[in-house]
């Protein structure tokens, strides 16, 4: 409604971000294939801490199309992934370091 107010705080330590045109470097017939990155903050700093990517390279699989954290784990869509079934898509997951901060 009209008046309302929203306040928010986050507190974030890591981030993962998609990149889904992402061009594979192991198959270069794999165009669009993609990848993720997770950085990690520590005070004002934030840190590439590793990079993701498809366990098969697929041409215009998107990888990286949706990213999400649950628990301790960072977890990675592939929208067109053809593992299972022409563009059926995939998750990945990969457990999430942890600092000693």
């Amino acid at each position: 409604q009209g008046g309302d107010f929203f306040l928010a705080f986050v507190f974030v330590l890591v981030i993962i971000v998609g990149a889904r045109y992402y061009d594979s470097l192991v198959d270069p017939a794999a165009t669009d294939s993609g990848a993720a990155y997770i950085f990690r903050r520590s005070g004002s700093t934030w840190t590439q801490q590793a990079k993701l990517l498809p366990p098969t390279p697929y041409l215009v699989g998107y990888f990286g199309w949706s990213v999400g954290v649950s628990g301790d784990y960072a977890v990675v869509g592939s929208e067109q992934d053809d593992a299972k079934a022409n563009n059926a898509g995939a998750v990945a997951s990969q457990a999430l370091q942890q600092s000693n901060q």
